[in-house]
């Protein structure tokens, strides 16, 4: 007889009918078990719906707010007509055409408000506009960065803004922006698309300089005339008149002007000192001279453009950020009057505020420029400040402007910016700051090997990706945040061919009562010693840098 194996004795061998029975109890315990689940899902799902009403309800009414928002900040398509111009019948207005780069931009700014000073003219400022330097295509409003009712106040010169006065639907913003776009693409010829050709206004402006005459508009220039909607209509100046001044264009300018052009500031206003139109164009103000007085258009104007106090705030929360982990640093209070609201400030000796206050027409306030994120009102200053030295590192563009004579005044070598570094930090320990003083760089390069460099010397850099500068202010924030870095450092390096530079120097004069450093050899830098020795009167000096005040 066979034995059963391990198996045989445990488990029997089962038949079909036993298969078929097991096979039913499946089926029966699983259908079972979906028609239970069935009706709790369908009891889940009731009680999914009831308890998210109320929160598809509040979802629906975020985006809501979130379109009305949406809707105020950015002007609605609308239908494609020409724009219109809100100006006051009962005043007189001056403007003036961009020019180059944001500092250069700055500088025609401040010619324009002395102009508009001696004209007795509401000045309406052009915005910050794209150029080729950074082909953005865009534009924003000054007072996005500046204190422009403080200016008036303390200046009595009332302005206005072109975003406010000729308010642009979107749709007519992007017909401005196509033009200029094709503009940049064909610049010899580039005529005018149908829908710019519709829209656009003609214009007149008067030919300062010779632009707009001898010498074609910038690209500043075109890139305002463009999204604004405007076609320039170009006149020169009114002849002179018996008994006017004849100034000396080509000696007063260099050689870089005629004899017929307007050059001078006070021939520009003795031309139209009687002019009737209501809106007076100048097709360039960076240029003007003014024989009489030195640097008046800064003293008089330009530094009484304050930056606002945000502004100033967020460049000493980036210093701050960027110095924390230094070692031995230096921690003051924050007590900078240029980051606080001090009504004083914008008051005579007496307390009384100055200058008129300037209707604004747009009561809507749209604006077709780009503009700043609302987070930046809530910037408030900190209460403490690292004290150190701001290096204005200039490459960008700049090397295009240089030649074998001057480049080491042009692109200078990072050994002249250390030399003048150490130079401050002695300085600043004179004035009883501590002998290392950390440094700051800012700088428009892109090259790694800068970076590196500027690493190696353990200075730190403003990386604006990194803080999300552009998001926070705006296509120009950058370079406007690196402007108020540059102001109020304790100690401030500039590079010597740079108008930015220049413009920190100024600041730090006219707003703290403090020079800037340069570095520089040669004949220049003999020059620029000499003006050193005569307002510090000092004789600790070498070739390779040089204290300058403005």
């Amino acid at each position: 007889m066979k034995k059963a194996g391990g198996y045989d004795s445990i488990v029997r061998r089962r038949g079909p009918r036993t298969w078929a029975v097991a096979f039913l109890v499946v089926i029966f315990i699983v259908s079972g078990m979906i028609l239970v689940s069935h009706f709790d899902l369908m009891d889940l799902n009731v009680y999914y719906n009831k308890s998210t009403e109320k929160y598809r309800e509040q979802q629906q009414q975020q985006q809501q707010q979130q379109q009305q928002q949406q809707q105020q900040q950015q002007p609605s398509q609308g239908p494609l007509e020409p724009a219109k111009t809100l100006l006051d019948p009962n005043v007189k207005y001056l403007s003036y055409l961009p020019f180059a780069g944001l500092t250069n931009q700055f500088i025609a700014l401040e010619g324009a408000m002395y102009v508009a000073k001696l004209l007795n003219r509401t000045l309406i400022i052009p915005p910050i506009v794209s150029n080729t330097h950074d082909h953005n295509n865009t534009h924003q409003r000054w007072s996005h960065f500046f204190d422009m009712p403080r200016f008036t106040n303390l200046t009595g010169v009332p302005v206005l803004e072109w975003d406010l006065v000729r308010p642009l639907t979107a749709a007519q913003r992007d017909v401005g922006r196509e033009q200029a776009n094709r503009a940049a693409i064909m610049p010899e010829s580039p005529g005018e698309t149908e829908a710019w050709s519709k829209l656009a206004e003609n214009i007149t402006c008067q030919v300062i300089y010779g632009y707009g005459g001898r010498m074609v508009n910038n690209f500043s220039a075109r890139n305002f005339a463009f999204h604004f909607l405007f076609r320039l209509v170009m006149v020169q100046p009114p002849p002179l008149k018996p008994g006017m001044k004849e100034y000396d264009n080509v000696a007063i300018s260099g050689g870089t002007a005629i004899k017929e052009e307007l050059v001078v500031v006070q021939d520009l206003v003795q031309r139209y000192a009687n002019n009737e139109d209501q809106l007076l164009l100048l097709s360039h103000t960076y240029k003007l001279k003014d024989p009489e007085v030195e640097g008046r258009f800064w003293k008089e104007m330009g530094t009484h453009l304050h930056f606002i106090p945000q502004l100033m705030e967020y460049a000493t929360l980036r210093v701050n950020e960027e110095l924390k982990g230094d070692r031995g640093i230096m921690v003051l209070p924050n007590d900078d009057p240029e980051e606080k609201n001090d009504p004083l400030l914008d008051a005579d000796k007496d307390g009384k505020s100055l200058g008129p206050t300037v209707p604004n027409l747009n009561m809507d306030a749209t604006e077709s420029g780009e503009v700043s994120n609302p987070e930046t009102s809530q910037i408030t200053a900190p209460t403490t400040r690292v004290p150190h030295i701001a290096v204005h590192l200039r490459r960008g563009d700049i090397g295009a402007k240089c030649s074998e004579s001057n480049m080491q005044t042009c692109i200078i070598p990072f050994d002249y910016y250390a030399d003048a570094v150490a130079r401050a930090r002695t300085a600043a320990a004179k004035r009883g700051l501590i002998a290392r003083l950390p440094v700051v760089v800012t700088t428009d390069t892109q090259d790694e090997e800068d970076f590196r460099q500027i690493q190696a010397l353990g200075w730190h850099r403003i990386d604006h990706v990194k803080y999300g500068t552009t998001e926070l202010w705006g296509s120009f924030g950058p370079a406007m945040v690196d402007a108020a870095i540059l102001a109020h450092a304790d100690e401030f390096v500039g590079s010597l061919r740079s108008t930015m530079s220049k413009i920190a120097a100024s600041r730090q004069r006219s707003w703290y009562n403090r020079g800037t450093l340069y570095t520089s050899k040669g004949a220049r830098g003999a020059k620029l010693r000499r003006r050193w020795v005569e307002f510090l009167e000092m004789d600790d000096l070498d070739d390779e840098d040089v204290r300058v005040f403005y």
